[in-house]
């Protein structure tokens, strides 16, 4: 779908990372290599477009294999694992990815048709959606390109709401839709994931009662609110423990567990191994 000298554009101004910003506002570049896992979040509603290779998209219990063609929407803030398995062909995996913005969703809507309700969050990236990736990714190498960027943008945009991911995509504009209500109570984690919470008073909070909060929540994130939680939970104390060379205990303590027992326990059933030999 794209040639060699397209990639190799996205592959000239990435980092190995999950994401990493590019100098055109609103686009994000990914790259990562076979045999390789890497770990972090991904702070803001996007679409994300696999050029080439196959990466598979992990958080706590859910996972997805996203191959070169596939172009997958993620609404929530979320803790995410990358894992590159190893191929034949020796594919480094390299993506694009356009971050949402309600006012745009809003805005461009507007000059779209109505779209059948789907409830896609993963789809293939159409012939038209590729040419116009094709451009954005040859802006990567010319100056003075953020008046175009932004321009391809809005077509970017307005092809993925006629997408299969559309209706989706168009919920982030509504906030009265079950996609905002449960971002908005993911927020309310994120910020206070150190502490206790009752699921029902989170639900009082997005004016929902407790078993359609759930389901809502678990649908959209593939995690109850407690899992959400305990990923955020886990995902901060290993950066604590890797990057602010933090004691284990000390992690632990920091991101809401008051039993070290428990805290390495999950940490290990999150990352397959345990907090000591990571800190080793």
């Amino acid at each position: 779908m794209f040639c060699q000298n397209t990639l190799g554009i996205v592959k000239k101004f990435s980092t190995p990372t999950i994401a990493s910003p590019s100098h055109l506002q609103g686009f994000w570049l990914n790259h990562a290599v076979q045999n390789q896992s890497y770990d972090g979040k991904i702070l803001f509603s996007n679409v994300g477009f696999c050029l080439s290779g196959q990466v598979k998209l992990s958080t706590n219990n859910t996972s997805h294999l996203i191959s070169a063609g596939d172009m997958i929407f993620t609404p929530i803030n979320l803790p995410v694992v990358a894992n590159v398995p190893q191929n034949k062909h020796n594919d480094e995996v390299l993506a694009l990815m356009l971050a949402l913005d309600e006012t745009d969703i809003a805005r461009v809507s507007a000059h779209t048709s109505p779209t059948s309700k789907s409830d896609e969050y993963i789809a293939l990236i159409d012939d038209n959606i590729a040419d116009c990736l094709y451009r954005i990714i040859h802006l990567l190498s010319q100056d003075n390109a953020q008046f175009l960027a932004n321009i391809y943008r809005d077509e970017l945009l307005y092809l993925l709401l006629n997408s299969a991911l559309g209706s989706n995509i168009k919920q982030l504009a509504n906030p009265n839709s079950p996609l905002v209500k449960i971002k908005q109570a993911c927020q309310w984690i994120q910020l206070h994931f150190d502490q206790p919470f009752k699921v029902a008073d989170l639900a009082k909070q997005v004016h929902w009662g407790e078993t359609q909060f759930y389901r809502h929540f678990r649908h959209i994130t593939g995690l109850t609110p407690i899992g959400y939680q305990k990923a955020i939970r886990l995902n901060h104390a290993k950066s604590l423990i890797l990057k602010e060379n933090l004691s284990i205990s000390e992690a632990g303590y920091q991101v809401g567990y008051e039993s070290i027992s428990q805290f390495s326990r999950e940490y290990k059933r999150a990352f397959g191994v345990s907090p000591s030999t990571q800190k080793a």
